[in-house]
């Protein structure tokens, strides 16, 4: 929960004071910079663990929540925001939760994310259940590629614009589940872990920086909130529904089927 909170408002942050013209890039590092930290504390907190004592890697943890405090207190944003969305006509139609305006990015990103949500949910099991011995190296790669993509995607979106890049991040999600589903070679596996996290970190940024986009400057907020949402009640219908089609039909044939999603 303080994750998810503290995660969202951050976004909001940096969705709220950066320039337009930079949105994709702002909001793709500020993703991609969590992969690259993590995969240093990782390492510093299992050496703290093996120094000290396993106690201590939670007082380190606790002490850099209480950095994180502070310095989040001492943020000053004195700049007023700049508007996003050019005026409209028409007054948008919005609920005290909802930006109707940002519902459309919040699809498409919940139709590509869902195949790499499964990828990480059912992967471990259908690897064991086919005798794959790689899928733990396909998780790992696939993190790796997400990470990096978010900023790469981000700076790509703003350079070349959404049409441009939302495509090709679509087509690789569709592609990377389809190999899934039909082979199991090693080598198209490691493909199919970078098209994945491609399609995943890509999407986040492409369709939470244009949402923001076709927001007015007062309703950022809402729009990174609407597209938070929407992903996370996709998640909670589509994670049972995979489950039951892979009980159905097999893990590999649900890869098959969600892989029509994108």
């Amino acid at each position: 929960f303080g994750f998810g909170v503290g995660y969202l408002a951050m976004t909001i942050i940096v969705a709220g004071t950066s320039d337009k013209k930079a949105m994709g890039s702002a909001l793709g590092l500020m993703s991609m910079l969590p992969f690259i930290f993590a995969s240093a504390t990782n390492y510093i907190t299992l050496q703290i663990r093996t120094l000290f004592g396993e106690e201590y890697s939670f007082i380190g943890g606790a002490a850099c929540i209480a950095v994180c405090i502070v310095l989040s207190w001492l943020l000053r944003f004195d700049t007023k925001p700049a508007e996003f969305a050019e005026p409209v006509k028409t007054k948008e139609k919005r609920s005290k939760i909802l930006v109707v305006s940002a519902l459309p990015t919040a699809a498409i990103m919940i139709a590509v994310i869902i195949p790499t949500l499964e990828a990480d949910n059912y992967l471990a099991i259908y690897g064991e259940e086919a005798g794959i011995p790689y899928y733990a190296e396909y998780l790992s790669i696939y993190m790796v590629a997400n990470g990096l993509s978010s900023g790469v995607v981000g700076y790509l979106r703003d350079r070349f614009g959404t049409k441009v890049t939302v495509y090709p991040v679509i087509l690789s999600g569709a592609l990377a589940t389809l190999i899934i589903g039909f082979t199991t070679n090693q080598a198209l596996w490691m493909l199919s872990a970078v098209l994945m996290g491609v399609a995943g970190g890509g999407i986040l940024i492409i369709c939470r920086a244009q949402a923001v986009l076709n927001s007015s400057a007062k309703d950022v907020g809402l729009a990174v909130a609407t597209n938070a949402i929407v992903m996370d009640f996709g998640s909670i219908i589509m994670n049972p529904a995979s489950g039951a089609l892979a009980d159905i039909f097999g893990y590999a044939n649900m890869y098959k089927i969600i892989a029509a999603l994108p």
